[in-house]
């Protein structure tokens, strides 16, 4: 018989069987006990999350760490995975005259580096990743690379870009009901002195994120599909966008 003096939580506890861990946690764990779970997991690596993006996306994933599969619970609590910042991206064209994106995430895409990394619009088998914002990102390739070149470091939005909407779904599932991407337009602003974006003349600086107040599981080899859509086409020539999800994931530690 072992106790689970590792896991803080349950100190002094005695127990033979992993599954008692998993029970306990359903049965009993409170938010801040749930936290505790995850004390002697290594911390990600903070580049993801420039300029404190998101600082408690950690605690969303402890807290929701119930969720997951028993197998994954274990995993996590034995410290054989631990929680780590994480992203997707998918880099896909917009261009002058498009009203609509129909694959946000291509289901025959493959990995290629700085278009997208996830392939096939599938998170790797075993790979659970809790949502918790939506980065919307322009830029124009002037070099003509099919987006790979594109300048979203300093984003500016043309105005009609927000005016459309977005809808993301998972194997039928809703993770954002369609609704407007004027959810984006906190903290941009407008801007008279940057207007290089083709002939478009009204124009907005600033970082297009969407933090949602009810992270949604992103779920191991089931299809993503996101379509965004507007009335009148919002881009300029050579014009991209860039899809950041955000959020937290399980990783081997």
């Amino acid at each position: 018989m072992t106790t689970l003096g590792s896991l803080g939580i349950f100190r002094g506890i005695p127990t033979s069987d992993a599954a008692e861990v998993i029970n306990f946690i359903k049965a009993r764990v409170t938010a801040d006990q749930a936290r505790q779970v995850f004390d002697n997991m290594a911390k990600a690596d903070a580049s993801l999350y420039t300029e404190n993006l998101i600082t408690s996306d950690r605690e969303k994933f402890a807290t929701r760490v119930a969720q997951l599969p028993d197998e994954v619970m274990t995993r996590l609590t034995n410290g054989i995975e631990q929680a780590m910042d994480d992203e997707i991206y998918s880099v896909v064209p917009l261009g002058a005259a498009a009203t609509n994106i129909n694959d946000i995430f291509p289901i025959a895409g493959s990995l290629d580096l700085g278009l997208r990394n996830i392939a096939n619009a599938k998170l790797d088998a075993n790979r659970y990743f809790l949502l918790t914002a939506i980065e919307l990102m322009y830029g124009i390739d002037e070099a003509n690379s099919g987006g790979r070149a594109g300048s979203f470091t300093n984003s500016q939005y043309p105005s009609a870009l927000f005016a459309g909407e977005i809808e993301l779904k998972q194997n039928g599932r809703s993770i954002i009901r369609k609704q407007s991407l004027g959810m984006f337009f906190k903290g941009i602003q407008s801007t008279n002195s940057h207007l290089n974006v083709s002939s478009i003349t009204n124009v907005y600086q600033g970082r297009a994120v969407h933090v949602l107040h009810n992270p949604k599981w992103i779920y191991p080899q089931q299809a993503l599909k996101g379509v965004m859509e507007w009335a009148v086409a919002p881009g300029a020539a050579n014009s991209y966008l860039k899809i950041r999800l955000i959020g937290v994931s399980n990783e081997r530690a």
